[in-house]
């Protein structure tokens, strides 16, 4: 007597769960006396009864068929750095490989890395090189010095291209990251970019991997609320990559990754707000400065200091 009273109450939450359902879904319209509303209405209860077990059977279709598969996100295999401001002080369209000079704590993070067994690359942008600053032989050997102090690296690539050039590999485009992972044998998701403005965090994204700011004085307040993951310095980004190469590491960063984005969102929005008041008191505000090459300039300087401006 037990079963089919426990049986009844079951199909009465059906029929009442699929009668909501189906409201839910008729309630746009079209309404009684409006063309086709009958037809409408009637395929709308049809389907309504079928979609739940449709979509039970597509979710146990899913189980079975990626049973036993990694989980996401798979753990970090390689680190891509940005060069200038990141891993060694900014000096303007630098092709003087004597005046490279690392960030505290940058040998030290690297040889974190590598201990722990992960690829280490270079992804700079170089744009010197479009304006006739500096020749392709002066970058090499700017990154080979760096590369001499820091320990080495597994891939470096270098984008000699302005902005007006319109390129694929210029960060915040993908390009460099990409070329970046097929060299050293892993997926694009399989890395994570460390660099310190949004261009290197917009590169890393637009390619699937992840991305570590590490700010400095140029970092704009809004590309530090935009990022997912942020670091006071190079040690505690060496941290974070070291726990997202780790399985468990990688989940649980994932999802404060989604909280920080949710909460970026809501604080730009408030931003946004206040910005549309301000603006409706006191004007327009004055336009943004230009790069030589006639673009915003994103680090709020004019355009002869940090190479690695996305200008």
């Amino acid at each position: 007597a037990r079963r089919p009273g426990l049986a009844a109450v079951a199909g009465a939450a059906w029929a009442g769960l699929t009668a909501d359902f189906a409201a839910r879904r008729i309630a746009p319209g079209p309404g009684p006396g409006e063309e086709g509303w009958g037809r409408e209405w009637a395929t709308m209860a049809a389907t309504s009864a079928v979609i739940p077990w449709a979509a039970v059977a597509h979710h146990l279709r899913g189980t079975a068929h990626y049973r036993g598969a990694p989980a996401w996100p798979p753990p970090v295999r390689a680190v891509l750095f940005d060069r200038d401001g990141t891993l060694v002080h900014d000096e303007p369209y630098n092709g003087d490989p004597a005046k490279v000079r690392p960030v505290d704590g940058a040998a030290a993070a690297l040889r974190r890395l590598r201990a722990a067994g992960l690829a280490v690359g270079l992804v700079t942008n170089q744009s010197g090189v479009a304006r006739g600053l500096l020749t392709p032989a002066q970058v090499s050997a700017v990154n080979d010095r760096a590369a001499d102090l820091l320990g080495g690296f597994d891939t470096v690539q270098a984008c000699p291209h302005g902005p007006g050039d319109r390129c694929g590999c210029r960060k915040p485009a993908p390009g460099m990251v990409l070329r970046a992972a097929a060299a050293l044998g892993v997926a694009p998701w399989e890395c994570v970019v460390v660099g310190d403005i949004g261009a290197d965090v917009g590169a890393a994204l637009a390619a699937g991997a992840r991305a570590v700011l590490v700010p400095t004085p140029v970092t704009r307040r809004e590309e530090v609320a935009a990022a997912p993951v942020v670091a006071a310095d190079l040690a505690e980004a060496a941290e974070l990559v070291l726990a997202l190469a780790a399985p468990e590491g990688a989940r649980r960063q994932e999802a404060r990754n989604g909280a920080r984005r949710q909460h970026g969102r809501n604080g730009a929005r408030r931003q946004k707000g206040r910005e549309t008041s301000r603006r409706a008191r006191v004007g327009s505000p004055a336009a943004a400065p230009e790069t030589a090459a006639g673009e915003p300039d994103l680090r709020h300087h004019a355009p002869t200091p940090a190479e690695e401006v996305p200008a």
